[in-house]
């Protein structure tokens, strides 16, 4: 709470300069009373956190984000995931060295136009489409939740001297080039981060999945 020491304006009657001074003074032992203080600064708090909640609900639509986390990211939209390793199969059969990454993430591109076509998407889902990139990454699923833990320094220096060659199935990713404001609130980097090794592991039991049925058929 502000408290304003002088009071522009014509000049106040009688009545009104001491209901002034006494908000005034009930100001001031808000101010030096801790209790008080804590509640109105938790009522402040609460109310932004309120205001916060509906902009990301109403404006801004984060369910919509969140959904296309779900879809992407989490593979619920099972077609996407099909067409998309109907294009790049080949190439994620190869040693990480070996991939030709530009070619995956322009099929990446290709089959998520073909997704929107499908599934219309709200504005703020269409900008995290655009941003959405593929990348590769060195280390695999288990060892990086072993340098997230405890053993991190030990785990870095006894296995790079036995570090194995993903293929490209192993070590793809999803991550954005940017995130829009303020869906960034949400999805922080670290949420981000668990959602990327969410993926990584569901893709890899869809691909072991897909490579079963064909092999059976």
């Amino acid at each position: 709470r502000a408290i304003h020491f002088c009071n522009e304006g014509p000049i106040a009657s009688h009545s009104q300069q001491t209901k002034t001074e006494q908000t005034k003074e009930e100001e001031v032992n808000t101010l030096l009373n801790p209790l008080q203080l804590s509640r109105c600064i938790d009522h402040s708090y609460h109310d932004a956190s309120d205001t916060l909640l509906h902009l990301l609900m109403g404006k801004y639509d984060i369910l919509s984000s969140l959904r296309f986390m779900k879809k992407y990211f989490l593979l619920d939209q099972g077609d996407f995931f099909v067409n998309f390793l109907d294009g790049v199969e080949t190439e994620l059969h190869k040693e990480l060295p070996n991939v030709l990454q530009g070619r995956v993430q322009n099929w990446l591109s290709t089959t998520m136009a073909r997704s929107l076509e499908s599934s219309p998407q709200s504005s703020h889902s269409s900008q995290f489409a655009s941003s959405l990139r593929c990348c590769f990454l060195d280390r695999n699923v288990r060892d990086t939740l072993h340098d997230m833990g405890k053993g991190r320094k030990s785990s870095r220096s006894k296995k790079s001297s036995r570090a194995k060659v993903l293929a490209g199935f192993e070590a793809i990713a999803f991550e954005f080039k940017n995130v829009p404001f303020p869906a960034s609130l949400v999805l922080s980097p670290v949420q981000l981060r668990s959602y990327q090794l969410l993926f990584r592991q569901i893709f890899f039991a869809k691909y072991v999945e897909r490579q079963l049925v064909n092999m059976w058929s």
